[in-house]
């Protein structure tokens, strides 16, 4: 066998064992986030929208360094939080990225409060500042957690782009 064809044959058995791995992997099972011990039985939602998560005093950064937090009256202290960052290449408005309601209403349903952030875009905010924002605004729902009636130490984050 010339050694071109046993090349070959290595890299169409590593790509077969590559493929099967990533299958396996998105077909898999999601790890459960916790649920609150309780669903809610009815959907009265609180929402707290444009909180600002900084301390700026420019009025254009408090507008885009802002976060809407949704909750239901049923969470508790027990209730998880999950975090969406919007995608948009950190330079597109978030609005046309955010979670559907419906998504929030089916997670709040399950016992888990929901969080989507703005931050500062590009190319008026030079990276890694989004970054910085982002921090801000995990930090600022860390330490308000009490105050909003989420679990501090169950803070999942997720978002696209």
């Amino acid at each position: 066998m010339s050694r071109n064809i046993l090349y070959i044959i290595i890299a169409l058995i590593l790509a077969a064992i590559i493929g099967i791995t990533a299958f396996q992997w998105t077909n898999r099972k999601p790890d459960a986030l916790p649920i609150a011990s309780s669903a809610p039985s009815d959907s009265s939602q609180k929402l707290f929208v444009n909180l600002p998560y900084t301390d700026s005093h420019d009025s254009a950064l408090k507008q885009q360094q802002t976060l809407d937090l949704y909750l239901t009256e049923s969470m508790s202290d027990t209730t998880p939080l999950l975090v969406y960052i919007p995608g948009g290449f950190w330079a597109e408005p978030a609005e046309g990225f955010l979670l559907s309601q419906a998504s929030i209403e089916t997670l709040n349903e399950k016992g888990i409060a929901v969080a989507q952030l703005r931050f500062r875009r590009a190319p008026d905010a030079i990276f890694p500042a989004q970054i910085k924002d982002v921090a801000s605004a995990v930090a600022f729902l860390m330490n308000n957690a009490e105050q909003y009636g989420y679990q501090r130490d169950h803070i999942y984050v997720m978002g696209h782009s």
